[in-house]
């Protein structure tokens, strides 16, 4: 598909699209909050989780992240020895505070405070060498996997048949 037919399609169905991607955005946003307990929490642990799971694809051969499933991309993220030799070996792609506040639009101090609780509540670590990462544990990858990943992606399915 080109750009332009691209273009063409989200011209003529626009509202359709959009208005269905703001729904999938709610949900999924309604869903995080509920299983991580706050929206700020929500929007930070989104941003480690996908620093945890860009690391973790790096661990991949760059022929094999295309076409990497779930499954083994889950395997991967499991793998908390392995990755955290790769956080070791990547400290010039270590996740801080500053990043982390930057990229939630979240003032400093607060965002600060929010990764202090997160790390009390066993969802992250944080350390000067490693920076913050997340935790992989059953519990915790049971709530990102089968609470929030499942509904996200009944909620893509939906979305993609429009």
């Amino acid at each position: 598909m080109t750009n332009k037919n691209l273009d063409n399609i989200l011209s003529n169905n626009f509202f359709d699209f959009w208005s269905n991607f703001l729904f999938f955005l709610v949900l999924r946003t309604q869903k995080i909050n509920e299983v991580i307990g706050n929206p700020i929490d929500g929007i930070i642990i989104q941003i480690i989780c996908w620093h945890h799971l860009l690391l973790t694809m790096e661990n991949l051969p760059s022929e094999e992240q295309k076409f990497a499933s779930f499954d083994k991309t889950l395997s991967l993220w499991k793998k908390e020895l392995s990755l955290n030799k790769l956080f070791q070996k990547n400290n010039e792609k270590n996740l801080t505070i500053s990043a982390v506040s930057t990229l939630a639009a979240i003032p400093f101090e607060t965002t600060r405070r929010r990764l202090k609780k997160l790390e009390k509540d066993g969802w992250i670590k944080i350390s000067r060498k490693t920076g913050i990462s997340y935790v992989a544990s059953e519990k915790l990858d049971k709530k990102i996997v089968i609470d929030i990943h499942e509904t996200e992606k009944n909620l893509l399915k939906k979305y993609l048949k429009i």
